[in-house]
């Protein structure tokens, strides 16, 4: 079997903040299925190797402004980016005709059996594209709210999702909720038509790298100046989807009842200031530590130290969302406490109260009243949900994600 897969979300190199799941995933493929052929096309970004050979194949890096510091639609993600700076909307049609471009020679020259979108916009669409042109077939995954971006484009927008869709031998989303995304595009009479191709299998998690930090530590506290805090941990870009300021709305009032407590945020993103204002403004400097972006050890020792996971996400003002927050699925893993909000996907594998904790979005007094719960729990108590926690992981373990994927995508 031969791939081409296409992301918008690739690592850039080593330790790079951009999240890894795509190629974590391409990873376990070429483990499973040693005789497989895998190539990436990504965007390129100033720094970044323009061909590569990594664990599981090929890495293609196409520049889609020149000189390369100009390119700055794509990193650390498109969607912050554009809101952030309206002058880069300018760089979208060279970003997709680029994209069409690269991924045309690339498909002409390897001849792959399959071209696999992640997004589906832009790849899905250029993809699906190159897929009609070329005669191979097309499949993509869709992560979200990625699909409502055709939302913003009156009629041709819904057109081209239907469109592509049609076209696409098999789609697959990640969550319950990207799935009525996806269908609330047809009519019922269109979407039984398709929906046969469309399946729910969410991103992976490597069970064994996060089940060996199970128990919050004392050396590793000490290693980070935490002793005697409990701790909550919050890790992920500091955007507004990620909903962390009703958190640390919920920490000014619950440091109150409980004065040890100490919010950890791992992650970088471009509320950083505003946040870092808002813990000036509550006054609650020595309940909160920005550790900024983490990975590898040091956020294994961090899932290892705290008592308590939360993902207070919530739908931002645009429609972004998450879909599934990969994070959550590393908690469950390490048998962690985790809270997160039912708008985050993460209803699909957490059971409120058993295990693990569900709240509603843009709630500070859920968040309050839930950690207040989980202090008073017993020990027994919280060993059930852990251990419960733990089994619900291993069907998330990249193992037999991959092979869902596989048997889904790229088998009749």
């Amino acid at each position: 079997m031969k791939i081409v897969v296409t992301a918008s979300t690739f690592p850039r190199w080593e330790n790079d903040s951009v999240p890894t799941f795509v190629q974590e995933q391409l990873t376990c493929l070429k483990k499973l299925h040693p005789d497989w052929d895998i190539k990436v096309l990504a965007p390129h970004d100033e720094g970044a190797k323009a061909f590569e050979i990594a664990e599981f194949g090929e890495i293609h890096r196409f520049r889609y402004l020149f000189p390369a510091r100009y390119q700055r639609l794509v990193y650390p993600a498109i969607l912050p980016n554009l809101r952030k700076n309206k002058w880069l909307y300018f760089q979208v049609p060279f970003l997709l005709l680029s994209e069409f471009c690269a991924l045309l020679r690339l498909v002409i020259r390897s001849k792959p059996d399959f071209i696999y979108s992640h997004w589906f916009v832009p790849q899905g669409v250029v993809g699906g594209l190159v897929g009609l042109i070329t005669g191979v077939s097309h499949v993509y995954t869709s992560h979200s709210s990625d699909i409502l971006i055709a939302r913003k484009i009156p009629i041709l927008g819904p057109l081209v999702v239907r469109f592509i869709t049609r076209k696409s031998k098999r789609v697959t989303v990640v969550s319950k909720r990207s799935f009525e995304k996806l269908k609330g595009f047809f009519s019922d009479e269109k979407w039984t038509a398709v929906s046969h191709k469309v399946k729910i299998i969410p991103m992976g998690v490597d069970t064994g790298l996060f089940s060996s930090r199970t128990v919050a530590n004392a050396e590793w506290k000490s290693k980070y100046g935490y002793e005697g805090r409990n701790v909550i941990l919050f890790i992920g870009r500091l955007a507004e989807k990620k909903g962390v300021k009703y958190l640390l709305d919920a920490i000014s009032e619950y440091k109150k009842i409980d004065p040890d407590v100490l919010l950890v945020i791992g992650g970088d993103g471009p509320l950083r200031a505003e946040l870092s204002r808002q813990v000036s403004e509550l006054t609650i400097e020595k309940y909160v530590d920005f550790v900024g972006y983490v990975s590898g050890v040091e956020k294994l020792e961090l899932f290892g130290l705290c008592d308590v996971l939360i993902l207070p996400s919530i739908i931002a003002d645009d429609g972004d969302a998450e879909g599934m927050p990969v994070v959550l699925m590393e908690g469950l893993a390490a048998g962690k406490l985790c809270i997160a909000t039912d708008v985050s996907g993460a209803d699909d594998v957490l059971e409120n109260r058993s295990n693990g904790f569900l709240i509603r979005p843009k709630n500070s007094d859920d968040i309050v009243n839930t950690l207040l719960e989980i202090q008073n729990m017993d020990r027994a108590m919280r060993q059930q949900i852990s251990d419960r926690a733990r089994a619900r992981s291993q069907q998330l373990d990249w193992v037999p994600i991959v092979e869902r994927h596989v048997q889904h995508l790229f088998q009749d």
